[in-house]
């Protein structure tokens, strides 16, 4: 999922490979593909990440993005992943990254991503977003078999392995 949010092959995995990819800029691409995973427009992102919208047309070009803006790509994407992780719904990891959120002293988290300590405080409230409540709802017409209810243990086991079939080892952060 991440590389796909930065529009990347997934030819690469742990914290050294992301750094890597930054130094050398992540392809324009990336900009268009997190515009489309926050159902936002190229511009939206581009204002976010400090590049004139009316230049962003560069960004169609061959040319890798600077690493400073590849690097805020990155972090809005690896929290865009790690929520989804969580909440396992889209529209619901947007909702929280472009609303204020207590968690974050009232701020937006999206807006906090630009900087370490920014970003340090929104993946700590990341961790502390509790999944959702499943609730099964049966009925004699509409039987639901026992093997379609998960627990969240099993859950949280298909976080884990989600996490590691994206190639991101977030456990040296």
């Amino acid at each position: 999922m991440l590389h796909d949010l930065m529009s990347l092959r997934n030819d690469g995995a742990g914290s050294l490979y992301w750094n890597q990819r930054v130094l050398a800029g992540f392809p324009a691409a990336a900009l268009w593909s997190l515009a489309r995973a926050l159902d936002v427009q190229h511009t939206d992102v581009a204002e976010l990440v400090e590049v004139d919208p009316a230049s962003v047309s560069w960004a169609r070009r061959s040319e890798p993005l600077s690493a400073n803006v590849s690097n805020h790509l990155l972090r809005i994407g690896m929290a865009y992943h790690r929520l989804y992780a969580t909440l396992k719904e889209e529209d619901a990891v947007i909702a929280w990254l472009c609303t204020p959120q207590k968690a974050v002293g009232g701020l937006t988290p999206i807006r906090l991503l630009g900087t370490d300590p920014g970003a340090e405080t929104v993946f700590a409230a990341i961790e502390a977003v509790p999944a959702p409540k499943v609730r099964v709802v049966r009925s004699e017409d509409d039987p639901v078999p026992e093997s379609r209810v998960r627990s969240m243990d099993d859950a949280d086991e298909d976080e884990a392995s989600e996490r590691e079939s994206d190639g991101y080892d977030d456990s040296d952060e």
